[in-house]
C-alpha cells in the first residue's frame, strides 16, 4: 500500500511539472543545466532554480492582466527602489515564487492531506512576502535619507550666509554624507551639471519619495530661482529637529519589553533581599523567645 501512494506521489509530481513545463514553455532540464554552467562561467552564483523561476516569470509575464492604474504605481515603485524589472515580470515573478514551494510539496498531500490548509497559509505568506520587497526597499531608503535630512539642512542654513552655489554646497556635502543619501546626491549632481538644475532636483525628490525630502527640494529651488533662503533653512532645521526628537521617542517607546523584563528581574532582587533579612530577624526573635 505504500509503495502504491509513492508510486502515485511521484506520478503526480511529475504530472504536474510536465503540465507547467509545457504551459509556460519552460525549457527542458538539459538546457536549464548548460544555461547554469554559463552562467557560472561568468561569475554568475544564481542557481538552477533560479533560472527556472526566470523562465517561467517571462513567459507568464507576457500574458498576465494588469490595469493601468496598478501598473503605473508598481512601475514607480520599482523606479524608486532601484530594480529594472517591468510590473509585469515583477508579478509574474512573485506568482512563480508564491506556488513554488506549495506545489513541490503537493506530493505530501496523499499521505497527509492535513497539510493542505498549511500550504494555503504559506502560499499566501510567501506572495506577501514578496510582493512587499520593493515596498520595504523604499521604506529603508526613506529611512535612511530621512535620518539625514536634518544635519543636512543646517548644513544648508549655515553654508548659504557665505555661498549661493547649490551645486558646490550638495558636491562638499555628499562627501559626508551617509551611504544612501550619498548615492543619491552623487546622481543629483551630476545631474546638474550636465543639465538643468530644477529638473535634477525634481528626479532627486522622486527617487527618494519623502516628503521631507519634498521640503528640502522646494528650499533649493527657491535659492537657485534667486530667493534667500536662510531663514527657510533655519526654520526647516527646527522642524526636522522636533520629528528627529519625536522619532526617537517612538524608537524608545517600541522597547518597553525589555525594560520591564529587567525592571521586574531587579524587582525580585529586592524582593529576595528583603524576604531574606526578614526571615533571619523572625528566626533570630523565635530563637531568643525559646
Amino acid at each position: 500500500m505504500i509503495e502504491t501512494l509513492f508510486l502515485l506521489a511521484i506520478l503526480l509530481f511529475t504530472t504536474l511539472y510536465l503540465f507547467g513545463s509545457t504551459l509556460l514553455s519552460m525549457p527542458p532540464l538539459d538546457q536549464s543545466k548548460v544555461i547554469h554552467a554559463l552562467a557560472k562561467s561568468q561569475n554568475n552564483q544564481d542557481g538552477w532554480i533560479k533560472s527556472l523561476i526566470h523562465a517561467a516569470a517571462l513567459r507568464l509575464s507576457s500574458i498576465l492582466p494588469m490595469e493601468p492604474y496598478r501598473k503605473k504605481k508598481i512601475s514607480a515603485m520599482l523606479r524608486t527602489a532601484g530594480m529594472s524589472e517591468t510590473p509585469e515580470y515583477f508579478m509574474a515573478a512573485v506568482w512563480v515564487k508564491t506556488f513554488l514551494i506549495p506545489l513541490a510539496l503537493s506530493p505530501a498531500l496523499l499521505f497527509l492531506p492535513i497539510l493542505f490548509p498549511g500550504l494555503v497559509l504559506l502560499a499566501i505568506a510567501r506572495y506577501f512576502q514578496e510582493y512587499q520587497k520593493p515596498f520595504d526597499i523604499v521604506r529603508k531608503k526613506r529611512e535612511a535619507i530621512e535620518s539625514e535630512l536634518p544635519r543636512f539642512v543646517m548644513t544648508m542654513e549655515q553654508e548659504l550666509r557665505s555661498s549661493r552655489d547649490v551645486v558646490a554646497i550638495l558636491d562638499n556635502y555628499r562627501r559626508q554624507a551617509g551611504q544612501t543619501f550619498r548615492q543619491e546626491l552623487d546622481i543629483a549632481v551630476a545631474d546638474m551639471k550636465s543639465g538643468g538644475l530644477e529638473a535634477a532636483l525634481t528626479r532627486l525628490e522622486a527617487r527618494a519619495g519623502s516628503a521631507r525630502m519634498s521640503d528640502v527640494v522646494r528650499g533649493l529651488m527657491g535659492v537657485i530661482r534667486g530667493d534667500d533662503g536662510k531663514m527657510y533653512f533655519q526654520i526647516l532645521a527646527h522642524d526636522f529637529k522636533m520629528l528627529e526628537l519625536q522619532r526617537l521617542k517612538t524608537l524608545v517607546m517600541k522597547r518597553p519589553d525589555k525594560i520591564k523584563k529587567y525592571s521586574m528581574l531587579c524587582l525580585f532582587c529586592f524582593l529576595a533581599m528583603y524576604l531574606l533579612v526578614m526571615g533571619m530577624e523572625i528566626v533570630s526573635s523565635m530563637g531568643m523567645m525559646f
